[in-house]
């Protein structure tokens, strides 16, 4: 009898040796259905989640992750940006108005800018686009809460200023019904029609007349300012600039009237000839007059000392078509609409495009510094020569860059003006910190110009000047020039006043460079450098502990001029060294070398004035160069110092006072600070460290250190190495080709692994 084997696929429905029953081969349709609808809605509701939190990241600039592997570093913040970002307290804003039909490109750039900025989480920006949307809205609500205690004080003194003006309308009423009485009185008299009574009846009808003309411009205005501030109204600001004008205005003008009224009145009392109950009344109104007077000048003080809050300014400026605002806890300051928003990208060398990133982050970073410092520097450029550099347009770029920190710039020609110009004006509170910079002078030129002075009298006085601002303890960003008085064994007077300071300058040697090229020998007297690395700090050997002088040598590190200029080139011409000194007893100087000067087939030349004479355009064409003699004078040893920092403390000084010498001389003058050229197809600045050097050092002889650190338009420049075309050839070839086929080529390995 043979036994019947269980069918495999399914016959008796048992699995095979097991006696259960088989498990179904597949789901229901149902389920099926069931079970991809949920995951497809699981996948869509993880879709919007992530989209959600894709828009939340974009929309609030504190999440957002911006990388920047650029050379430049074109989108991050320079960091001289990110120095004021961190020194702002809160409650910074910038508001742009109108900025809706810029330029596309220019739009954008700025906005990548502003929105790096506010990812800081220290400054809020605020785009207004419709003058009657949320956003203006908003941002008057902050600035009404914010200046509500200067609003309400403005709008007080300004009703005060109203009462009063109301109260010197009733007095010219009096006046003029006072003066047409003492009128009759004269007509009335026997002898009416002398010719004394005659001309004081026609003088009292022209005072008549100015009183009561006056009276009704008088309460015209008092009406205009109380019609001003009844004008706010919810968000409304009152024009509280337009009322304080009108009240100074008229205020002034009625005191001013009056005093003559009384004046007049007072004369005509003293007039003999005049009918006596005459002379008596134009006594009488005189002095009404004159005590009417006194309340309206006082109100009149008060109004000259109303000052217009912010919010008003603000308002006004956003009612316009186009601004661009920064404001602070305390102020506001405006930026030009069209120089952070031209109409376009301006082309210039070449077709090159300006860096309008570079140019906005300086603009906006400058305002916000403003209002964060208002104790902004003041710079006077002290020199020996006869023209005046800033009309020949020398340092018309410096100028506006300074300007844009809102450092004002003066100059002061000691050959014509022996005392230093007035700061009033600029510094009514002297409050502000002065900076001297003062430029060498050439000693080889004879007797020139409206002062007829000769080169070695123009150092003299140079020399004077200096030592004179030395020994007041103010301080000094000096730059020198080579002299020939060395050479005949005089000192160079321009310079021996830093022997106060521990330093000393080999200006009779200025430093040259030779250097080979096909064969020929050129010999150069401009040299591009950079600042030094940094070191530890060393004593001089002329260090004392019993009070006698002493020189150190600091870190670099621990002074932030180099490091805002570190790794940018700085251009000099005809480089001056400088030398440690030992200062006087009782000085002690702490000297920060800034730059030094280490290159190969270098040297002071002692026999350099016939070198200097040849036209710089000439002298490469020069067959027979200066060579180094050390038998002739020349210094070879090396390495030279260049420019240092010094800060030295003395009992007759009431502070330490702070010094920056520079060995060359006009470095930061147009012709070499704002020299620029095209890289990438765009305008950058060929010699970068040169304005950086001196505006750090401008900052740092304030005492503003804060405020040290590379702008955004230094960082426009490349300070790493350009790829070279193969590395690029590497990198374009890894991106386009190796990595997609090397995905593939993984994805196959792994489905024929998996079978």
């Amino acid at each position: 009898m043979s036994t019947r084997q269980p069918s495999e696929a399914g016959g008796t429905g048992n699995q095979r040796g097991t006696g259960f029953p088989a498990r179904p081969s597949a789901r229901s349709a149902s389920t099926r259905r069931l079970l991809y609808g949920l995951s497809a809605g699981a996948i869509v509701a993880f879709a919007l989640i992530w989209t959600a939190l894709a828009n939340l990241i974009a929309l609030d600039p504190r999440l957002r992750v911006v990388a920047d592997v650029t050379a430049t570093g074109e989108h991050r913040l320079a960091p001289r940006t990110r120095a004021v970002l961190d020194s702002l307290e809160p409650g910074y804003e910038v508001a742009i108005a109108g900025a809706a039909s810029a330029d596309r490109q220019v739009r954008t750039r700025v906005a990548d800018v502003l929105d790096a900025m506010a990812r800081t989480g220290r400054v809020q920006v605020t785009w207004i686009d419709d003058p009657a949307g949320q956003e203006y809205t908003d941002l008057l609500e902050r600035l009404v809460a914010r200046d509500r205690p200067a609003l309400d004080g403005a709008s007080q003194s300004l009703g005060e200023a109203a009462d009063e003006l109301e109260r010197g309308a009733a007095l010219l009423d009096r006046l003029d019904e006072g003066l047409r009485d003492t009128q009759a009185a004269i007509v009335a008299a026997a002898d009416a029609n002398t010719p004394a009574n005659a001309a004081a009846r026609q003088r009292l009808a022209e005072y008549a007349g100015v009183a009561r003309a006056l009276a009704s411009d008088t309460r015209t205005a008092a009406g205009a300012i109380r019609t001003d501030l009844g004008a706010a109204g919810g968000l409304n600001v009152p024009p509280i600039d337009t009322a304080t004008m009108v009240a100074r205005r008229v205020l002034a003008r009625l005191a001013s009237e009056l005093q003559t009224l009384s004046t007049a009145l007072g004369d005509m009392a003293a007039v003999p000839d005049i009918a006596d109950a005459a002379r008596t009344r134009a006594r009488t109104w005189s002095e009404q007059a004159r005590i009417g007077r006194a309340p309206i000048a006082i109100a009149g003080e008060r109004a000259d000392a109303i000052r217009t809050p912010d919010i008003v300014r603000v308002a006004r400026v956003l009612e316009g078509v186009q601004a661009v605002l920064v404001v602070s806890p305390t102020g506001v300051t405006a930026v030009a609409f069209d120089t952070l928003f031209p109409s376009a990208i301006p082309e210039t060398v070449d077709g090159a495009r300006a860096d309008i990133g570079a140019q906005a982050e300086d603009l906006i970073t400058s305002a916000l510094a403003s209002l964060a410092s208002p104790r902004a520097p003041i710079v006077v450029v002290v020199h020996a020569e006869d023209l005046r550099l800033l009309e020949q347009n020398a340092m018309t770029a410096l100028v506006a860059r300074l300007a844009l920190r809102r450092i004002d710039v003066l100059e002061w020609r000691i050959v014509a003006e022996p005392e230093a110009p007035s700061l009033t004006a600029l510094d009514p509170t002297a409050t502000r910190p002065v900076v001297y910079v003062a430029l060498g002078t050439s000693s080889a030129s004879g007797s020139s110009g409206p002062s007829g002075l000769s080169g070695a009298d123009r150092v003299a006085r140079l020399g004077t000047t200096l030592r004179r601002l030395a020994d007041r303890g103010e301080p000094i960003l000096l730059s020198i020039a080579p002299s020939t008085l060395p050479a005949f064994g005089a000192a160079d007077e321009a310079t021996t006043f830093l022997s106060q300071f521990g330093l000393a300058a080999d200006s009779g040697r200025p430093l040259l460079t030779e250097r080979i090229l096909n064969g020929r020998r050129f010999v150069d007297t401009d040299r591009v450098v950079q600042s030094v690395a940094s070191r530890a700090p060393t004593p001089s050997a002329g260090s004392d502990a019993s009070g006698g002088g002493a020189t150190t040598t600091e870190s670099i590190a621990s002074n932030p001029i180099a490091a805002a200029a570190a790794n940018l080139a700085i251009a000099l011409r005809w480089g001056v060294a400088l030398e440690r000194r030992d200062p006087p007893q009782g000085v002690r100087a702490t000297v920060t070398p800034l730059i030094e000067e280490a290159a190969a087939q270098t040297w002071g030349e002692a026999q350099w004035l016939a070198y200097w004479q040849v036209p710089a355009e000439q002298r490469a064409r020069v067959l027979q160069p200066p060579t180094p003699d050390a038998n002739l004078g020349d210094d070879t040893s090396g390495p030279w110092l260049l420019a240092a920092a010094v800060e030295r403390t003395a009992p007759f000084l009431a502070r330490p006072q702070r010094l920056v010498v520079v060995g060359a001389n006009g470095w930061f003058f147009d012709a070499i600070a704002a020299r620029s050229e095209v890289v990438g197809g765009r305008v950058v600045p060929t010699f970068p460290g040169n304005s950086e050097l001196f505006e750090a050092s401008v900052y740092w002889l304030a005492g503003q250190e804060d405020f040290i650190a590379r702008s955004a338009a230094a960082g426009s420049v490349a300070t790493i190495r350009p790829l070279s075309p193969g590395e690029a050839s590497v990198i374009r070839w890894l991106v386009l080709a190796i990595l997609p086929l090397g995905t593939l080529g993984v994805g196959i390995v792994w489905r024929l692994a998996r079978g």
